[in-house]
């Protein structure tokens, strides 16, 4: 599979290491990742995730608790859903939850402040809309399937 990878994201590990996110503008239908154990100085060769994408822009971040989010377009193809998923170790991303949908969506920043999640996303790249997700609410909501 060859990479065209756009718009990279990173963050540290726990382990103190770095893991970078690329979202792939050819026709994998996945997220790539590569590593880097020297504060971003060098980085393995991004290699293919099982997570699917849609070719377009995602985010996340590392939570003040320590777990990690992606805010991304999970089906690869389209552009509907916007997902949030869930991770403890920044690798592996075991929880997935709808957040807006139903039409063209995409361009996600997410950020952290006061206990909420803050998701200002593109609808059909016409208006910039925020999601507001309460942080305590991610253990009770329902797992959903890409």
């Amino acid at each position: 599979v060859t990479l065209k990878a756009e718009e990279p994201i990173w963050w540290t590990l726990p382990d103190g290491n770095l893991a970078a996110l690329f979202r792939d503008n050819g026709m994998s239908g996945y997220i790539f990742r590569a590593f880097s154990s020297d504060s971003g100085r060098t980085w393995t060769a991004p290699v293919k995730t099982d997570f699917p994408d849609a070719r377009s822009k995602l985010h996340g971040l590392r939570l003040t608790d320590g777990r990690y989010v992606l805010v991304s377009n999970s089906k690869p193809r389209k552009r509907d859903p916007l997902t949030l998923a869930l991770s403890d170790d920044g690798l592996v991303f075991n929880r997935l939850f709808y957040l807006v949908g139903g039409r063209h969506v995409d361009y996600p920043h997410v950020m952290e402040h006061d206990g909420f999640l803050y998701i200002a996303h593109s609808g059909a790249k016409m208006s910039v809309e925020i999601e507001r997700v309460r942080i305590a609410d991610l253990a009770g909501l329902k797992n959903v399937k890409p």
